[in-house]
């Protein structure tokens, strides 16, 4: 897989002729001007039609609150965060994004901002959610002109890739960003019809898309630095159960490990979790896993893949089941990326003999697909990961292809740590690219 380019799937330029700011309070901070939205990857800045729109319209439900919206490509995103403080590692970190926001909008953003408005943050959100979409796309080799308009417009021709142009969901992707925990409990009663005091997900039937509500609430998830790998966790989850159109559940070692995979590629120490009260930020524990990792492969008695293969609740999976989910889904993309697409293809996008979506016996079709992509059934599979990871968990890095495109590559060269670093089959981080540390 090549290198994503900066903020992959936005086109970002600098604008020519000087952005028109807003004058009116109505509009959001970056105007109205339709060369520069265009330029900004805007698709569409005013209340936007989250959540299940035969419940009603989402801004005037939630009115008690101040929203920012922005919709980009692939997602759609609501804020009630007002204000988003930044310290000077925050400022390192998002540097290369705010320089854009510098060019995009010059009378209006200041070159090294102690605080992002409201506005700005969601924009910032929307940026990052892109990036992201596009390395998620890359990890699983498909593009946008692999999704068919829906199924019936794919007439049978090709492969199966679900029933949307959003990794084959109908509609964007959507998160809303919640200030406080009394507008999320809120909106998470009037969606879904249950309250739950930590991050949730659901799926919206028509259209068909894929939600996310987190109250930013907590004091981690109040700054960026542990808001941010937060999104991506859950974003991640949704892409995947997203994937080919969500008519079943992925396997639960699958689904956590490619989360936390993107989540520990944005930021090593954070560490999402599934709770009985929703999906959280655990503040404890939270740590890089490669020396985790390394430990557990020369551990007796360590969790296996087989046994992670069987576990069906978030309630079996310990702390050393979560850590081998991570790392072998680190190694699969990273020493295996054209078998790791095709396995998780192969999961997602499975038929029953009449054509339809089937998530049966997906425990059989791992096997199956783990003999034919790699040869090996689980057990063999963990001695592969065992070597690896006992070793320090390395991932060779490609030699650079000379600019003339005349050389080839060898697929020897050096060598990064598991947690950090573009590897072999691995791309870089839509934190770390764009905005990284």
């Amino acid at each position: 897989m090549k290198p994503l380019p900066p903020l992959a799937g936005i086109a970002l330029c600098c604008c020519t002729g000087g952005a028109v700011l807003a004058q009116d309070a109505a509009l959001p901070w970056w105007g109205s001007d339709p060369v520069v939205l265009e330029q900004a990857g805007i698709v569409a800045s005013g209340p936007l039609p989250m959540g299940d729109p035969a419940l009603g319209v989402f801004a005037e439900r939630m009115d008690e609150d101040t929203w920012h919206y922005v919709e980009t490509e692939h997602f759609r995103v609501a804020s009630s965060i007002e204000k988003m403080k930044l310290n000077g590692k925050d400022r390192a970190r998002l540097a290369p994004l705010i320089e854009r926001m510098v060019l995009l909008f010059p009378d209006g953003m200041l070159k090294a901002p102690k605080v992002l408005n409201g506005d700005q943050y969601v924009l910032l959100m929307g940026w990052r959610l892109e990036a992201l979409y596009a390395e998620f796309q890359q990890v699983l080799q498909v593009t946008d002109a692999d999704f068919p308009a829906s199924r019936a417009a794919q007439g049978g021709r090709g492969p199966y890739m679900g029933d949307g142009p959003y990794l084959g969901e109908r509609a964007k992707y959507e998160i809303v960003l919640h200030a406080d925990r009394r507008s999320h409990l809120a909106y998470s009663k009037w969606q879904m019809g249950v309250t739950l005091t930590d991050t949730v997900r659901w799926h919206c039937r028509k259209p068909s898309k894929l939600n996310a509500s987190i109250p930013c609430v907590d004091s981690d998830l109040r700054q960026d630095r542990w808001l941010w790998p937060h999104v991506v966790n859950n974003t991640a989850r949704m892409m995947l159960d997203g994937y080919k159109f969500f008519a079943y559940d992925p396997p639960l070692w699958i689904a956590d490990g490619i989360a936390t995979y993107f989540e520990k590629r944005t930021e090593p120490n954070s560490w999402t979790r599934q709770g009985g009260e929703g999906v959280f930020h655990e503040r404890s524990r939270s740590q890089d896993w490669s020396k985790d990792a390394q430990k557990l492969a020369r551990k007796r008695g360590a969790p296996t893949m087989a046994q992670l293969m069987h576990k069906n609740s978030v309630g079996d999976f310990s702390r050393n089941d979560l850590v081998l989910c991570w790392s072998l889904v680190n190694f699969m993309i990273g020493m295996y990326p054209d078998e790791f697409a095709a396995f998780v293809g192969a999961i997602k996008g499975q038929l029953d003999p009449a054509g339809y979506p089937s998530g049966k016996d997906l425990l059989a079709l791992q096997r199956r697909m783990l003999k034919e992509l790699w040869g090996n059934t689980p057990a063999q599979f963990d001695l592969r990961w065992k070597e690896w990871a006992a070793a320090g968990g390395k991932i060779p890095v490609a030699e650079p292809v000379p600019a003339d495109g005349d050389g080839t590559d060898s697929g020897s060269g050096a060598a990064t740590d598991s947690g950090a670093g573009a590897g072999k089959g691995s791309v870089p981080s839509a934190d770390a690219g764009p905005g990284g540390q």
